[in-house]
């Protein structure tokens, strides 16, 4: 049986604020051209944008709330369900998973996700840790929101449709 979920990318890196416009950058060009050997990835030039935002929006939050500074940033997409996934892993101090666990709260109650971003903008626009990047990813990104806390590690889990705009 093949594996419907094809990893493209996995960068472990140690990001400050002055890289993630480059991780950006960067991870929208991968998108659009893709890995010959392993097949072009299926990303349209409206989705290649979105999910280099995601990365962008969830690297800030994992500089922001990182207690070692390391990240892991995974690009894959399952060809079945023609999703692209991206994930953020990085560990974090007590503290700062308290707040994650309210924000995850936030998110979870909201299944409108142009009323979230609102809400958002309006409560908590540019306070660190408001959440007002990853409500950005659910209605611009177009993105399904997943965090999970496990021990002092952190995993954001975005997840939405590889083509379309």
């Amino acid at each position: 049986m093949v594996d419907a979920e094809t990893t493209f990318l996995k960068l472990e890196l140690y990001p400050t604020w002055e890289h993630i416009d480059d991780v950006r950058t960067f991870v929208q060009a991968f998108c659009l051209r893709g890995v010959p050997q392993r097949g072009k990835l299926p990303l349209t030039p409206g989705r290649a944008e979105a999910v280099s935002m995601t990365v962008h929006e969830l690297l800030q939050n994992a500089v922001q709330n990182s207690c070692d500074g390391r990240s892991t940033v995974t690009l894959s997409v399952n060809r079945v369900t023609d999703e692209v996934r991206v994930v953020v892993e990085n560990r974090a101090p007590r503290a700062n998973l308290e707040r994650l666990m309210a924000l995850r709260r936030v998110l979870d109650q909201h299944e409108d996700d142009e009323a979230l971003f609102l809400e958002l903008m309006r409560g908590t626009a540019g306070k660190p840790g408001s959440g007002l990047g990853l409500g950005r990813i659910r209605y611009e990104g177009k993105m399904r929101l997943h965090i999970e806390l496990i021990d002092d590690l952190v995993r954001v889990s975005a997840r939405g449709a590889a083509r379309g705009d």
